[in-house]
């Protein structure tokens, strides 16, 4: 059983570092003990789908235009309750920006509301970016140097204020980035 904890630590692990920069970088990474150790406290996960990344509907009412109730409280201590100490929080941003990518207040409170009700009850949470490969600009930032920096800043901008907001969070929050980084529409796709 220790041997195939440790193995599903590393391929966690693992797909953290693919996301991050693709399997040509793995000779570069170093995988720490302390790493290791945090994700093997994760047990069983749950996926909060098609509510918050959802990218029909208008401000606050994207969390339930794909026909997902609104996301509460006593709905995460039930999964909580069924046994689950991890959830996914997947998160589309670019429907909820300005156009110097400054989250909408009211959506970065609901967010942080409903990060809340995992990570209270004691729960490892998993926030990330999705559907916003538009937003940072995936498969034309391959082609131009300049794309590239202005995608690098976007990214920064946007996960400048998310790290602000859940700056006195500990390692139970954790942060992906992006959801199925790929270069879509280039040659590296």
């Amino acid at each position: 059983m220790k041997i195939l904890k440790k193995a599903v630590c590393l391929i966690l692990a693992l797909s953290v570092v693919f996301a991050a920069g693709g399997c040509s970088h793995l000779n570069k990474v170093k995988i720490d003990e302390e790493t290791l150790q945090a994700v093997s406290k994760m047990k069983i996960g749950w996926n909060l789908g098609n509510t918050l990344d959802t990218f029909d509907g208008e401000g606050l009412d994207t969390e339930i235009a794909w026909g997902n109730p609104k996301t509460t409280k006593k709905m995460i201590l039930d999964i909580k309750e069924a046994g689950f100490d991890t959830i996914r929080i997947p998160v589309t941003w670019s429907k909820h920006i300005d156009g110097d990518n400054n989250i909408d207040k009211d959506w970065l409170t609901r967010v942080k509301e409903v990060v809340d009700y995992a990570y209270g009850n004691g729960m490892f949470v998993v926030l990330n970016s999705h559907h916003d490969n538009e937003l940072y600009k995936i498969g034309e930032s391959a082609q131009s140097e300049e794309v590239k920096k202005e995608s690098i800043e976007t990214m920064k901008t946007l996960w400048t204020q998310i790290a602000a907001e859940f700056k006195d969070y500990d390692e139970k929050l954790l942060f992906e980035t992006l959801n199925e980084p790929r270069a879509v529409g280039s040659e590296l796709e």
